[in-house]
């Protein structure tokens, strides 16, 4: 809703090379199930979690979280899809962190994601909502 406006100071830094709206809905359809629905949708930077050089993995990614649960990231120029988290396995964590999230595998591997502003709580607050307590 608010994409076609202008955007603000902060928001630019984190603007990038993205397809147009249309096509980000087509190629998002394609990825989905039947009766499957995008709960929020966002580009945000995805790097993986720890080691000296996680930096170095830090990319913008167009982050699409369904009501499967699960959460599809694609390359948000050319909309190829990169991969997929699948959140109702229990085996995911979510805990969040100064300017983004983290969601963490049991197995210990993860990724760091970042968002501007209050953008960061909002999807760390959603994923946590969709995942199951541990233990069920």
């Amino acid at each position: 809703a608010g994409a076609d406006r202008p955007l603000s100071a902060k928001e630019k830094r984190w603007s990038t090379t993205m397809a147009p709206a249309d096509a980000r809905q087509e190629a998002i359809q394609g990825h989905l199930r039947d009766g499957e629905q995008v709960l929020k949708m966002g580009v945000l930077r995805k790097s993986k979690t720890g080691g000296m050089m996680a930096w170095l993995t830090r990319r913008e990614r167009l982050l699409v979280l369904t009501d499967w649960p699960r959460v599809l990231y694609l390359d948000p120029g050319a909309l190829e899809l990169k991969g997929t988290i699948p959140l109702d396995s229990g085996e995911w964590a979510c805990r969040q962190r100064r300017g983004g999230f983290v969601l963490e595998h049991q197995d210990g591997t993860g990724w760091t994601f970042e968002a501007p502003e209050q953008q960061a709580e909002q999807w760390a607050l959603e994923i946590i909502e969709r995942l199951p307590m541990r233990g069920e």
